[in-house]
């Protein structure tokens, strides 16, 4: 019997052993941004103590007015994230090589995401509390520390209607943040907001004297951080997707370090197990971690609502 093939057939093919990951958020954007605190047992607590008073003396060997005490406990509780994925022999045979290091590396990519949802949600959300013995919530400020999306009181030019991310929204921000004393001046304020809001501040940047706004800034090499506009203002700007939306309008937060605390039972962990209720040598790589985030202060968290859709950007 005659061969029906071609020399096509004698053709080597060539694999690499590169395997690119799909185009992502690579881990955590926002870890970096807020303070970390080891934790362990059923709740964390940070404590915060109350501004004291004082009083003027007027005469000689009177009392002493003592001032009472206030303070405040915020805590959180571990949230735990698991993520796993299954090797099969079948599918080793037909790789060129394992791919169990790719494989632990986009689960820890995953695990870093839901960390930043974490504290994104401990930005806006609600702040677990105790009060006098009593457990209770502490909803974000948005009748004072929220901008409006078509507040352009404060922009370099004219502006009406709804808009994006602007100088004049971000100015307004800042302006809060100290009338607040949330920042003495010495801690870096963030920026955290979608890239077409970034974009958007930017193309402004480029279009009116933005030196004017410029201030020397630490090159730290931040992830997600956009280094076209790193110093304006005296900001950091970050580019975050998931930063949230209401009614349409984007949300853009501005807060320093001192905002957030981040309580870490147990960090990202990997491992490798055999399965022996499967068929087959089956390789199972799992991560997993236990986390919780909590906003200390409703005065060191501004959101400013920008228009999803600016003409400017």
């Amino acid at each position: 019997m005659a061969l029906s093939g071609s020399y096509n057939d004698l053709y080597v093919r060539q694999y690499t052993d590169m395997i690119e990951h799909e185009l992502q958020q690579k881990g955590s954007r926002l870890r970096g941004l807020v303070n970390i605190e080891t934790a362990m047992g059923e709740r964390r607590y940070f404590n915060k103590l109350g501004k004291l008073g004082s009083y003027t003396r007027t005469s000689r060997l009177e009392a002493v007015q003592l001032q009472d005490q206030t303070n405040e406990r915020r805590f959180v509780t571990p949230t735990y994230i698991e993520a796993a994925v299954g090797i099969d022999d079948i599918d080793l045979i037909r790789y060129q090589r394992s791919p169990q290091p790719e494989l632990a590396e986009a689960l820890a990519l995953e695990l870093g995401r839901q960390m930043d949802t974490i504290i994104i949600n401990a930005l806006g959300g609600s702040a677990e509390r105790e009060v006098n013995g009593s457990f209770s919530a502490a909803a974000f400020d948005a009748t004072n520390f929220q901008i409006a999306v078509n507040s352009n009181s404060l922009a370099a030019t004219s502006m009406s209607g709804d808009t994006g991310l602007h100088e004049g929204k971000l100015i307004q921000a800042k302006q809060k943040l100290l009338s607040a004393y949330a920042t003495d001046g010495n801690e870096e304020l963030y920026v955290v907001g979608p890239a077409k809001q970034l974009a958007g501040m930017l193309s402004r940047a480029f279009a009116s004297d933005s030196a004017a706004y410029m201030q020397g800034m630490p090159q730290v090499n931040l992830p997600g951080l956009e280094k076209s506009l790193d110093g304006l203002l005296g900001m950091r700007f970050i580019m975050y997707e998931d930063s949230g939306t209401s009614s349409g309008d984007q949300y853009v937060y501005v807060f320093p370090k001192s905002a957030v605390k981040l309580g870490v039972w147990k960090d990202i962990n990997f491992r490798v197990d055999d399965r022996v209720d499967m068929a087959g040598d089956v390789k199972q790589v799992k991560a997993n971690m236990a986390i919780g985030a909590v906003r200390m202060f409703e005065e060191k968290v501004v959101r400013i609502l920008c228009d999803p859709t600016p003409a400017y950007a």
